[in-house]
């Protein structure tokens, strides 16, 4: 069991610098590529660990009984699946886990940036917080409608098809921000491509005409 609680720790502590790394690289290549980039990458990543993972785990019983033997069978499902795991950090630690966060600091307009970021963090924890609770009810579940050896392949297989929505929501509706004002950024939302702005300006540009001249007459 001692053996059993090392190997835990050492297996933290390895996920952990290999986050650490992932999330350096995010770091560096963000302002060279773009976010939108390493965003859409990154998600690529995760989604095609997944598919991996939920074919792996098809037709694999995994074992729950808790018989003191510390002995890791390392055939060619469970190397394939830690491969899988760690390409699913790889991924996220590239995307979602540092471009999520700057993103919304940057495309919210800005009399409205303090309180729909607040709501967008609330509301990711959130969402954490409802997967904690829901993911081993739902493994149960399919283990009773499928059987323990396709429990977890159900599972992936339900997080692959999110993650493939995601995607495609990234490619059709998250603009590239790199190198952009927030100005910018705000005008790339609009869905007139900036139609409204102009006219806005043009506007702005009447009204002052209009003061000046009506200067010019009381003078």
């Amino acid at each position: 069991r001692s053996s059993s609680a090392g190997m835990s720790s050492y297996a933290a502590v390895l996920t952990g610098v290999f986050k650490l790394f992932a999330t350096l690289g995010s770091v560096v290549l963000v302002d060279k590529y773009g976010r939108r980039f390493l965003l859409f990458v990154g998600v690529s990543v995760m989604l095609v660990a997944l598919v991996v993972m939920t074919a792996t785990f098809a037709g694999y019983e995994t074992s729950d009984d808790d018989s003191g033997d510390d002995a890791v069978n390392l055939d060619w499902r469970t190397v394939t699946i830690i491969i899988g795991m760690f390409a699913y950090i790889g991924g996220y630690q590239l995307g979602f886990g540092p471009i999520a966060w700057l993103l919304i600091s940057e495309v919210f307009p800005l009399e409205v940036r303090g309180q729909a970021v607040a709501f967008a963090v609330q509301n990711n924890f959130a969402w954490n917080l409802v997967v904690s609770l829901l993911y081993p009810v739902l493994i149960d579940s399919f283990g009773t409608a499928f059987g323990d050896e396709y429990k977890y392949c159900a599972g992936f297989g339900i997080f692959a098809v999110l993650t493939l929505y995601a995607l495609v929501f990234i490619y059709r509706n998250v603009p590239e921000t790199k190198g952009l004002s927030l100005e910018e950024i705000e005008r790339k939302f609009c869905k007139d491509d900036g139609a409204t702005y102009k006219a806005d300006a043009e506007a702005g540009e009447r009204d002052n005409s209009s003061l000046l001249g009506s200067n010019s007459v009381v003078q």
